[in-house]
């Protein structure tokens, strides 16, 4: 189970770490917390937050939620979030905490994700985006002797006959979506989330059995 993406900003950090550690709990210890900044400024005014201080209120409530999640009796002093000598339960089943995924890909997000994250989570990138991404990324993974980090890509997927750009590499062909999905593994993709493009509930089952059928056993 997994977000792509809360908007951390966007929330009470006390609350909504309750309520990750609840589903934690809930569902035996399979959540994965895929977290974001946001960047349309229009929801931030819509909430009465300062979009100029997204950034700085993510990177603050990362650790609100690891010192909640962490300290047997959480204690936090920061510029937008304080409390201290508080009970918090229930902790979530994964020690120390689950795994939180940085989506988002710009070089601010991909430091974020480096500096507070297990893993980073962008959208959309072809592969040739995400080798130049990935580079920068590996810099700031050997600097910091970072370990066990996960590379998970959000990408649309369709099984179709229709002309595609070569540039949208998991839509078209079965032959096209595999060399696509061979690629991404080969360049350093762990985990790919894929968005099945079939406009209705029937349309997305039909094409995760045809991926299913077609697509997985050559893979």
């Amino acid at each position: 189970m997994g977000t792509s993406v809360i908007i951390l900003p966007y929330r009470n950090p006390v609350v909504f770490t309750k309520m990750v550690s609840t589903l934690d709990q809930l569902s035996d210890g399979r959540i994965i917390l895929g977290i974001g900044a946001g960047w349309l400024e229009k929801e931030f005014q819509a909430l009465g937050i300062a979009f100029s201080k997204r950034g700085e209120m993510t990177n603050e409530a990362i650790k609100v939620l690891k010192a909640l999640w962490t300290q047997e009796n959480p204690n936090f002093t920061g510029k937008n979030f304080k409390f201290s000598d508080i009970k918090f339960l229930p902790k979530p089943i994964q020690k120390p905490y689950p795994p939180i995924w940085i989506g988002g890909g710009s070089d601010k997000a991909i430091q974020r994700a480096v500096t507070y994250g297990d893993g980073w989570h962008p959208v959309g990138l072809t592969p040739e985006e995400l080798k130049n991404k990935l580079f920068y990324l590996n810099e700031l993974l050997r600097n910091q002797k970072k370990k066990n980090f996960t590379i998970s890509l959000r990408k649309n997927i369709e099984i179709t006959d229709k002309e595609i750009d070569d540039h949208d590499t998991l839509r078209g062909s079965v032959e096209k979506i595999v060399r696509g999905l061979k690629e991404y593994k080969n360049i350093g993709v762990d985990h790919l989330l894929l968005h099945f493009l079939s406009g209705t509930s029937d349309g997305v089952l039909n094409a995760m059995k045809r991926f299913s059928k077609e697509i997985r056993p050559l893979i």
